[in-house]
């Protein structure tokens, strides 16, 4: 059997090196152990078992060891310490009693297959781990891939995948350890000849994988950006918000349309996330271009409508997390909003487009905005700067760097400085507004009185 490089054998064996985290004694190979997001295998040396991660997801980094006869778990590496915890407080918290049995939908039936697990408790690891199937497929299409999701990612799945075993377990509890999933995994692969599984590689090159496939035909136009332009999508949540609350976050909102639509008549503002959408009579022309698709409760319509305008977008802006994955593996340009505790993990949840981009063109595509803990000091008219200079000048720009052979007509370059001067007019109008320009003065000296006592 031709299995995939980037796959670990584990029936009807167990083939991997296994070492103790501690010690690094060697263990025999036993079986694998699949509880629920964790990858690990049973191994034994001188008449005691240990668990020990096998290199998948980000156990290929921060491998830990557990014995089970006591529940001690032990990181290799101590800056992975956290990792480690995780899985001693799942195998302490373990449900040993509740039976939870997959769904299994077979599309394709394979005698050998690479199981791709794609259990977690956030939505950006799931989706993540998800894109290791579009590697796979392209590095082995012969071999039968199987898919171990949660509900929630059930809509994403390929249609080259040949098995899907949807778990019935919450995002909440993707890290829990469940002995009934364990059981029935092991029961299951007795149907195959050989089964591996992935490495789920936590952060796949965009070479490896066509966010495309996941999505299949959920993209359509959108007859509420009909005309619309430019477009802007604002990934929203309530739970990181772009202030101390949805309510702050809500009038932030609001000033954005407002510096965007003195700006651009036609512009379609798009706002998706969890929240209670706000809606304006249809005869109001100001907020025609407000396009709001929060929901309290999502079903696939309004997704395939988020994921619809994500495609559509000029520009995706949000808060820095999950929820702008998506949005910027489809938007040519983005503006990420970066709260104080998110600053380490600035790459962590970004998906750049698969079209191949000079590293110059991606500096002036993607922007992040640092702020303080709640982004107070991340103001509305801050991020209407930047979208703007994302829709004008960094186009502008890319098109001055277009020197060479391949590159003879400037005709997309005037009408882009065109565009450009009819959106300065708007700029320049703004600047003569006396109310505006008072509100600019006083925000000043706040921050000159603020840098006083700093």
């Amino acid at each position: 059997m031709k299995l995939p490089t980037q796959a670990i054998p584990i029936w009807p064996r167990v083939e991997a090196e296994l070492r103790r985290a501690d010690t690094g004694a060697k263990l025999e190979p036993i079986r694998v152990v699949i509880p629920g997001s964790r990858v690990m295998a049973i191994g034994a040396s001188d008449g005691q078992q240990w668990m020990v991660d096998l290199p998948v997801g980000a156990a290929i980094k921060a491998p830990a060891t557990l014995n089970p006869a006591t529940g001690e778990v032990i990181a290799k590496h101590a800056h992975t310490a956290w990792y480690a915890e995780q899985l001693r407080h799942a195998y302490a918290q373990r449900d040993r009693n509740t039976e939870i049995i997959p769904k299994v939908v077979v599309r394709k039936t394979c005698r050998e297959i690479v199981i791709v697990n794609c259990i977690d408790h956030l939505y950006g690891h799931c989706l993540l781990k998800l894109l290791n199937c579009d590697y796979h497929h392209r590095r082995d299409p012969q071999t039968g891939i199987c898919v171990l999701i949660q509900p929630q990612m059930r809509h994403l799945v390929p249609d080259y995948v040949a098995e899907i075993w949807e778990v019935p377990v919450g995002l909440s509890d993707g890290v829990g350890w469940f002995d009934s999933i364990d059981r029935w995994i092991f029961q299951r692969l007795g149907h195959y000849d050989s089964a591996s599984v992935s490495r789920a590689y936590s952060h796949l090159s965009k070479a490896h994988y066509d966010i495309n496939r996941f999505v299949r035909g959920r993209i359509t136009p959108t007859a509420e950006l009909h005309e619309r332009s430019p477009i802007i999508h604002f990934s929203c949540r309530g739970d990181r918000c772009w202030g101390t609350d949805p309510t702050m976050q809500q009038k932030r909102l609001h000033k954005l349309y407002f510096q965007l639509r003195r700006r651009y008549q036609d512009i379609g503002f798009v706002i998706s996330g969890f929240g209670d959408p706000v809606q304006f009579p249809s005869d109001d022309s100001w907020h025609s271009g407000w396009i709001d698709l929060r929901t309290n409760r999502l079903d696939s319509t309004t997704e395939d409508a988020w994921l619809s305008t994500m495609a559509a977008a000029d520009v995706v802006v949000g808060v820095h997390g999950s929820n702008m994955l998506l949005p910027t593996a489809f938007a040519p340009s983005a503006v990420i909003m970066l709260p104080l505790e998110k600053y380490d993990g600035i790459g962590l949840d970004v998906l750049m487009p698969t079209t191949e981009l000079e590293p110059r063109e991606e500096m002036l595509n993607y922007a992040f905005v640092y702020g303080d803990d709640h982004l107070l000091d991340v103001t509305p008219k801050t991020i209407a700067r930047m979208i703007a200079n994302k829709l004008g000048y960094s186009r502008i720009n890319m098109e001055w760097f277009r020197f060479g052979p391949d590159f003879n007509d400037d005709t997309r370059l005037q009408q882009l400085l065109v565009d450009s001067e009819k959106v300065g007019a708007v700029h320049r109008i703004q600047r003569n507004n006396v109310s505006g320009r008072v509100k600019d003065s006083l925000h000043r000296l706040c921050l000159r009185l603020a840098a006083t006592f700093e």
